[in-house]
């Protein structure tokens, strides 16, 4: 993986990064060479087709009237048109990129036309996109670094200001030659896990999850999107904001037993960090943990340590800043009574003006995919 940019641009391809085509692409490629060539090719060995535009993809089939077998490939797709969706997420991440002051944009090997009908005109999502550049926008298609070149010209910025996303080698030959940082969307091509990438994203919210240090924290909105996209079951209760555990003493909540209280803590050096999550009405004794886990002296980490390791501010401590620790600075304690029945814990959403509530495992799930192990113990 890269050292991480701060980019201005996220530039998107579509087929397959934002809608999922491949099904309807392929099955109307192939009625489409059944009645060109008159012989069947299986989707599998059509599969080269995904992710250059179509009369480049015609001309290896070795038909020659590329226009004429265009119109038939087109009427054909319109016949599967009911199995193009966008992908899970893809509209929440769109909108947390934008809030976070992102600009985005399009590359695609689609036509004008094609981009219009198959995508803007359907999911109404047009109004993202700053700059689009289609087929006809380029020299040459991908994998030459013509489309994004041509993209970088007209938005006027460099090729390190961007960031491009897509799902197949010939995106990755086209951001390479173009000099830009590519990132594989995963979630549309599970096949592609080869092809290589500066950043390698599985579900859309990893985007906004790994490119956070551009611009702080990750949201509230955007951890929720985090819980969809991982079909996790919870309940938020949205409140004044509140930077104690007193505070909340006037807040009405639905688990009360199962609030969450958090210590963000250094050792006397600033070397090693530690975030510490007990049930609500437990006190944590510092020198007990130095001398149970051999640290150096601990106090309570100082604002700015909160704002550079965890993007947090005070009163909004919870474990889901751990996402914001890109250099995985910190070691998480978590009090073993959280997996006790009910097995459920409130806490905030990388904002002190609500409480998430659910299940602990799924709490550790999310934790130990982005920033590795947990460490579950007793605080008495």
């Amino acid at each position: 993986m890269t050292a991480k940019r701060e980019y201005k641009h996220i530039v998107f391809d579509i087929d397959g990064t934002l809608i999922d085509t491949e099904e309807a692409i392929l099955q109307s490629l192939k009625d489409t060479v059944r009645d060109m060539l008159h012989k069947e090719i299986g989707k599998q060995e059509l599969k080269f087709a995904l992710g250059i535009p179509g009369s480049a993809a015609l001309r290896k089939l070795g038909i020659t009237d590329t226009e004429g077998a265009k119109d038939r490939w087109n009427g054909h797709l319109l016949k599967y048109k009911s199995r193009i969706r966008l992908f899970g997420g893809i509209p929440q991440l769109l909108e947390n990129l934008k809030m976070n002051g992102c600009r985005l944009g399009i590359v695609t090997s689609k036509t004008r036309n094609e981009y219009t009908t198959d995508f803007a005109a359907p999911f109404a999502l047009s109004g993202y996109f700053g700059t689009v550049i289609c087929e006809e926008d380029a020299p040459r298609p991908k994998p030459y670094p013509d489309p994004l070149l041509t993209y970088l010209d007209t938005a006027r910025i460099k090729a390190g200001d961007a960031l491009y996303i897509g799902d197949t080698l010939y995106d990755c030959q086209c951001a390479q030659n173009a000099g830009l940082d590519f990132g594989l969307a995963a979630w549309g091509n599970a096949a592609a896990q080869g092809v290589p990438a500066d950043y390698i994203f599985r579900r859309p919210v990893d985007v906004l999850l790994s490119l956070s240090g551009n611009s702080g924290s990750v949201s509230k909105n955007g951890i929720y999107d985090l819980l969809h996209s991982y079909n996790i079951s919870y309940e938020v209760t949205e409140h004044k904001a509140v930077y104690n555990m007193a505070e909340l003493t006037d807040v009405s909540f639905p688990y009360p037993e199962s609030v969450a209280k958090n210590l963000f803590v250094c050792d006397d050096r600033k070397r090693n960090y530690y975030l510490i999550t007990v049930k609500g009405d437990k006190r944590v004794d510092l020198k007990a943990f130095r001398r149970t886990y051999g640290t150096r002296p601990l106090g309570l980490a100082k604002e700015e340590d909160l704002k550079t390791v965890l993007g947090l501010t005070p009163g909004a401590v919870t474990p889901l800043g751990l996402l914001n620790d890109k250099g995985h600075k910190t070691q998480f304690f978590l009090d073993e009574d959280f997996l006790s029945p009910p097995s459920i814990i409130g806490v905030h959403p990388n904002e002190n003006t609500a409480t998430v509530w659910l299940k602990t495992e799924d709490l550790l799930r999310i934790i130990t995919a982005h920033t590795g192990p947990v460490k579950i113990v007793p605080f008495h």
